[in-house]
């Protein structure tokens, strides 16, 4: 067993927080109950904190900087490995980051951001982010990762081994949609733009994201001198973004109820132009070969080959013509001029490419 403590000071200058203090707790046990049975846990706990208790951070209330703000942070790996013969092992893992960007405190907000009392579900599908909130910006950055692999000695010269992995990721912030009509409209509370500080337009951004990851290979010994190793891999991605209103919620276009029933309701709106969207899913696609090649020329001379082949494949609905699958109107057109067709690189694309990389190291051992 193994136990850490540790703290961390930031001292930064010419930015918000003169000071940051993070506290970080972990530890790990390693358990062999069988001299074929291996098995590892492991896990941190981090308290980030800004030291200043008076200090506006922004514009708005519950603001704050992400990298010298507040963020808890829990971590957890889990390794299991099993000798079930003589020729095959087999291992399987599991681990977890979740951050929490969430804190009740004077330097973001003392009271929940969002107003309960206001919250109307506009849909059949309830909306996913709400809960009480004291920050704007990020809310939680989760993220979890399993898998395993075996290892197969096929001869004296032949290994074999595989690997599957899985990576979720799940990252979740709110914003306030703020009024853009005069530059005096500066802030909480605001004279002239009273729906600057109206949580009636919080909107959330909701991301999830899931990658799996497929790799088959050999090691070879085909010579006292010389040993191969090669590889195959398969990385697939696919990536959604969900948008829509934290306290009235959109849904699948303009919805009478928040305009009408609310006097500062930008989201959606004719007069202003924010429309909120959850966007289409981005698909990528990463496939790898690899052979590597190690040769021992003398005593101390140790010659390495490798050639990889990398392919890439994706469908990015920002170089894409797309339909925004929140909302099907006559502005917008994927087949038309006046359409939102393509939001970034002005309708530029970049299909999927190949690269060649071969190298050549030579090692001399003294």
């Amino acid at each position: 067993m193994k136990l850490l403590y540790a703290r961390q000071w930031f001292d930064r200058k010419h930015r918000d927080v003169g000071q940051t203090i993070e506290d970080s707790y972990k530890f790990a046990v390693d358990l062999k109950p069988g001299k074929d049975f291996t098995f590892r846990i492991s896990g941190a706990r981090q308290n980030r904190e800004p030291q200043e208790t008076e200090y506006e951070w922004f514009l708005l209330p519950g603001t704050q900087r992400p990298d010298e703000g507040f963020r808890r942070r829990n971590r957890v790996d889990l390794l299991t490995q099993y000798d079930l013969t003589g020729r095959l092992s087999v291992s399987g893992f599991f681990a977890t980051t979740q951050d929490n960007f969430n804190r009740r405190s004077d330097l973001t907000s003392l009271v929940p951001l969002g107003d309960p009392s206001l919250v109307k579900i506009t849909t059949a599908r309830p909306t996913p982010a709400y809960g009480p909130y004291y920050v704007y910006g990020v809310l939680r950055d989760f993220g979890w990762n399993w898998g395993g692999d075996f290892d197969y000695l096929l001869s004296q010269n032949v290994t074999l081994f595989g690997e599957y992995a899985r990576e979720r990721a799940s990252h979740h912030m709110v914003s306030r949609q703020r009024s853009r009509n005069t530059a005096s409209q500066l802030g909480c509370p605001s004279v002239v733009g009273a729906n600057d500080c109206d949580p009636i337009n919080d909107w959330f951004t909701l991301t999830r994201g899931i990658v799996d990851t497929y790799t088959v290979g050999a090691d070879l010994s085909l010579h006292k001198r010389l040993n191969v190793s090669m590889y195959y891999s398969l990385a697939a991605s696919k990536d959604n973004s969900f948008t829509d209103g934290v306290n009235c919620q959109i849904g699948a276009g303009p919805n009478d109820y928040c305009r009408t029933n609310f006097t500062n309701w930008m989201l959606d709106s004719a007069v202003n132009r924010v429309v909120t969207f959850s966007f289409p899913e981005t698909v990528n696609r990463l496939h790898e070969v690899d052979v590597f090649a190690k040769f021992q020329l003398s005593k101390s001379l140790y010659p390495k080959f490798e050639y990889r082949f990398e392919r890439v494949d994706y469908k990015d609905f920002q170089t894409s013509v797309m339909n925004p699958t929140a909302y099907v109107g006559p502005v917008i057109d994927p087949a038309g001029t006046t359409g939102l067709q393509r939001m970034l690189f002005l309708g530029a694309d970049t299909p999927g490419f190949k690269v060649h990389v071969f190298k050549a190291t030579l090692e001399y051992r003294f």
